[in-house]
């Protein structure tokens, strides 16, 4: 019962000290849509999980993505609103009927400039749009024309007094009636573009992914199927669609050493040193633990088990290492709960079912063995002993192809 006691303590003791933290590494699945290639995916689920389907690279400037798993549109931004500043820059008083200044000349370049930044952002983001061969535009075309037909006249409107048709140069050149009349309403409308632009920037700036949350299950194979659609639900043409199997560590055979308390006894005769006219009865394998060979198959518990460190619930065959002089068979059965480690060692203690020979009839440990005895052979009987194995993975079950096999429908454009 110590030896026992002392055995828990210790597995408690080793699962303390290699229990990770409970934060874990995101489990996801990686798309380039750009490349059409599945980039990633967790290689081992082994009980459910959260997880989160990430396709990067796409064009969500202009188009939304949906992924069969749970389709989830993406808006895209509406740009009609900047019609309407366009068009009340473009037909806002330019000056007319007064004498050309400074004033009304930076006026009528910045309502210009608002004009065709306006109607650029409406343009470089509308979807529908094709480009001259009629086919959907990438992301990089629409990067590309952002960066043309509108950031760089955002960086002369947002320029200083300097530069002519800025919003700083209106504000430094204005004054009085000029202010008020056309000043002030044309720094107004440069302001409601400035702030639309700014945030559409970011946009264009970030990462361009999209992700989903999803969950994964052991033993089940997926597939992901994206595809490329306009706002009003037509598709471009461009679809990407994988397959991959992760596998699992829920069943893994481990080979190694039992170490059982059912003694491996053997009997022979042995001439008594104080009188050899007798023969004495001799005992070997009595120790407290004995070595064996077993085979296990380990089934991992998945709510307390991670990749480092884990429960287990082990059983298989006992057989015995080598040729032996123990007459009781070898064969023998385990069966209990332990730890792995990495899911490459396994330490596991419980109960070994086998057969031990007993003492001849009649006879004890140093007994005299009478000369018309015969052969001095123990009685095989069956028993059930504490004992723990330590083993080591051999072949894992259930075990996916974690080679993704991918069909995909290139973007149009490209």
């Amino acid at each position: 019962m110590k030896l026992f006691q002392c055995w828990s303590a210790a597995l408690s003791l080793i699962v303390i000290c290699l229990m990770p933290s409970r934060a874990q590494a995101q489990n996801q699945v990686v798309v380039d849509w750009q490349a059409q290639k599945l980039v990633s995916f967790p290689q081992i689920v082994s009980q459910r999980m959260a997880s989160t389907i990430v396709v990067q690279n796409v064009n969500d400037l202009l188009y939304q993505y949906k992924i069969d798993l749970t389709p989830t549109p993406r808006a895209i931004d509406d740009a009609s609103s900047l019609l309407a500043i366009a068009a009340g820059a473009s037909g806002a008083n330019q000056g007319v009927g007064l004498v050309p200044d400074s004033c009304t000349t930076n006026v009528a370049a910045l309502n210009n400039k608002v004009a065709q930044v306006g109607q650029a952002v409406a343009e470089v983001l509308d979807p529908n749009r094709k480009d001259t061969n009629g086919k959907y535009r990438t992301l990089q075309q629409v990067i590309t024309e952002w960066n043309t037909r509108v950031k760089t006249n955002m960086t002369t409107i947002n320029g200083d007094a300097t530069v002519a048709g800025s919003i700083e140069s209106v504000s430094a050149t204005c004054t009085g009636d000029e202010l008020t009349n056309m000043g002030r309403p044309a720094v107004a409308r440069a302001q409601v573009v400035q702030t639309d632009v700014a945030t559409k920037q970011r946009k264009v700036d970030g990462q361009h992914q999209i992700e989903q949350a999803v969950s994964l299950d052991p033993e089940t194979d997926y597939q992901i199927t994206v595809t490329e659609q306009v706002s009003n639900g037509l598709a471009t043409g461009a679809s990407f669609s994988a397959k991959f199997s992760p596998s699992s560590h829920l069943l893994t055979l481990s080979l190694g050493t039992l170490l059982t308390s059912i003694q491996q006894r053997s009997y022979s005769t042995m001439k008594d040193p104080s009188n050899t006219a007798q023969n004495l009865l001799s005992v070997s394998g009595t120790g407290k633990f004995s070595p064996l060979g077993v085979a296990l198959l380990n089934y991992e518990c998945p709510k307390f088990s991670n990749e480092t460190i884990g429960a287990t619930i082990s059983s298989g065959l006992v057989l015995r290492f080598g040729s032996s002089t123990v007459s009781a068979s070898s064969f023998g059965w385990f069966g209990g709960g332990g730890i792995h480690i990495y899911h490459r060692l396994f330490v596991a203690a419980g109960i070994h079912v086998g057969e031990f020979s007993d003492f001849p009839i009649g006879l004890g440990r140093g007994s005299v063995v009478p000369a018309n005895y015969g052969n001095a052979s123990g009685v095989n009987r069956s028993t059930t002993r504490f004992a723990f194995t330590i083993t080591y993975q051999t072949k894992k079950f259930s075990s996916g192809s974690t080679a993704a096999k991918t069909t995909s429908t290139a973007p149009a454009a490209q």
